[in-house]
């Protein structure tokens, strides 16, 4: 076998075997980690389409709940035991965080005719009166829904401290994982609705997550997403009502966080009507009023969240979906339908799930299945309506995708042509053979000629494929280049050429010539601002001026000016 036949066997080999493993995970469908980070434990859970393929929960433990940098330890470390446990696939994460002072979710409607810098300039006045966090020290990001029969568009605006953003990412970084968005769990039930179709289209629902010290309660018509509000309340809140001392039969007591706990979870939310000793000395009644002053304030706030939203929205709520670890707790839904009007129905999202899962994970998903909300949400992000991250990130994930989809498309290009030659190599051979065997009738026989002329042809296809072969190589991108020169030109900076130099292996460069028609160019200030706006970018290195020539008469100047191409 000659070598150009043995590579075009090896590139049909791993074309074949490429195709039996899909490309799909590379580029058409990216898998994403789902990862909910709480104050109590940690969550991580992973799709293929619609099918659940990884679920994974672990509980922080109580004792370092209070200690940050212990806390960080143990979820870097954990992370890394639970990608490897749980065999998810690649690095990408989708995450989240949620808490008055972590996050602050404005809902406002603004003119829907706003569009572009109008609009993002009227979403930053909004959010400057809506939120206590200051805009330059934070991130912040928006979506925006026309509403039907309306002028006016709904905005969802979103402000996270920078601090809280990157501490996250920097968690994330140090467990070897690759930050995607930064979202907020509304956008997440949102994801899980349109797969699970379990609100009807006309339906107002609330889907209330009793999270440890947070519970949001989201509201959606239909399976969009309109309204959040956090209350800074959750399951820990009943366990700390109950350390402080109780009158028993035997005389004062005061109960561990332990063994409060196991109160909680075992009798849940006690009726002032129960009558009952707990742990054979306790009376329900006084686990009941000291339970009192939570469960007061928290069905106060659950009440003005739902009256802010019937007044925003002339609404009314129709049914409620408990959720989180908390929504367990016993006596939750009468506790709640004593004061709230709607239906309360628990949320068991499992059942509407295709589920994929390992055996010893399946065992366990009954169990944790409602604390896993949001990493799923987070797992199906694909959209991604709000985004935190930092900028850098990113446009930083964004020039990988670019870069994956380029090497996937030039490697599906190679093994094409690969595949090609091999056609055409077979079918030269093949023909080669006529000639060889019909050698003695070819003279008498005129009519045979017109398979040498076919030969002819079929080579000058291999002629041409091999140029094309040989002449393809590594090439900038040239849409991201002339877009990012367009973008950072300056006001006051007129191009008039530009020419490319390809006679280096090593790099391309590029040559520009331009005319500075403002005021200051006598300065040459918006070419110095040019020129550094191109030597900070990643595109471009080597920033030269070649030449800068003022015309006296006219007011402009001419310059040139090169640089090499990055790629």
């Amino acid at each position: 076998m000659t070598p150009l036949e043995i590579l075009v066997q090896r590139g049909t080999k791993i074309y074949k075997e490429l195709r039996n493993k899909s490309l799909t995970r590379f580029t058409l469908k990216p898998l994403f980690l789902g990862l909910d980070i709480g104050f109590s434990s940690i969550k991580i859970a992973q799709f293929k389409g619609s099918r659940l393929t990884g679920a994974a929960y672990k509980e922080i433990p109580n004792e370092i709940r209070a200690n940050k940098e212990e806390v960080s330890r143990f979820i870097i470390q954990t992370l890394l035991a639970m990608l490897k446990d749980g065999k998810f696939e690649g690095k990408n994460v989708n995450f989240f965080v949620s808490g008055p002072q972590q996050i602050n979710v404005s809902s406002f409607t603004l003119p829907s005719a706003l569009s572009g810098k109008d609009l993002e300039g009227a979403v930053i006045m909004r959010l400057k009166k809506e939120t206590s966090f200051d805009l330059k020290t934070s991130f912040h990001d928006f979506s925006s829904t026309v509403l039907p029969g309306s002028n006016d568009c709904r905005i969802i605006g979103v402000v996270s401290p920078k601090e809280i953003v990157e501490e996250k990412v920097d968690t994330l970084q140090k467990a070897k994982l690759i930050p995607v968005s930064f979202n907020i769990v509304g956008y997440l039930l949102q994801n899980l609705l349109k797969i699970t179709k379990i609100v009807d289209e006309k339906e107002v629902a609330v889907f209330m997550n009793v999270g440890a010290r947070v519970t949001s309660m989201n509201f959606f018509k239909g399976n969009e997403f309109q309204l959040t509000r956090e209350v800074y309340m959750g399951g820990d809140d009943i366990t700390k009502a109950l350390l402080r001392p109780i009158i028993t039969k035997e005389g004062k007591k005061t109960l561990s966080w332990t063994q409060a706990e196991a109160i909680k979870k075992e009798y849940g939310i006690i009726g002032e009507e129960d009558k009952k000793e707990i742990e054979g000395d306790i009376p329900s009644s006084q686990i009941s009023a000291m339970m009192r002053p939570f469960s007061e304030r928290f069905l106060r706030e659950a009440n003005r969240a739902f009256s802010f939203y019937e007044r925003e929205t002339n609404a009314k709520v129709n049914k409620i979906y408990l959720c989180g670890g908390g929504s367990n707790l016993k006596g939750l839904d009468e506790f709640l339908s004593k004061s709230l009007n709607p239906e309360i129905i628990h949320f068991n999202l499992l059942k509407n799930l295709s589920l994929e899962l390992p055996p010893e994970q399946k065992e366990n998903l009954e169990k944790i299945g409602p604390d896993l909300i949001f990493a799923l949400g987070a797992a199906l992000d694909k959209e991604k309506e709000i985004n935190l991250l930092p900028p850098q990130l990113k446009l930083t994930y964004k020039l990988s995708s670019i870069k994956t989809g380029i090497t996937i498309g030039i490697i599906l290009f190679a093994l094409a042509l690969f595949s090609l030659y091999g056609l055409i190599s077979a079918k030269i051979k093949q023909q080669h053979e006529l000639i060889k065997n019909s050698k003695s009738y070819l003279a008498p026989v005129e009519e045979k000629l017109s398979a040498l002329d076919e030969l002819q042809n079929w080579q000058k296809k291999v002629d041409m494929m091999k140029n094309v072969f040989l002449k393809a190589g590594k090439q900038p991108i040239w849409e991201g280049v002339l877009k990012e020169i367009s973008r950072l030109i300056p006001e006051g900076i007129v191009l008039s050429s530009m020419s490319l130099d390809t006679s280096s292996k090593e790099a391309m460069k590029l040559f520009m010539k331009g005319s500075i028609v403002s005021s200051a160019s006598i300065e040459k200030f918006p070419l110095a601002e040019f020129m550094i706006q191109l030597r900070t970018s990643p595109f471009f290195s080597q920033v030269e001026m070649l030449s800068f020539l003022k015309n006296m008469e006219t007011g402009k100047a001419d310059f040139e000016l090169n640089c090499k191409i990055v790629y």
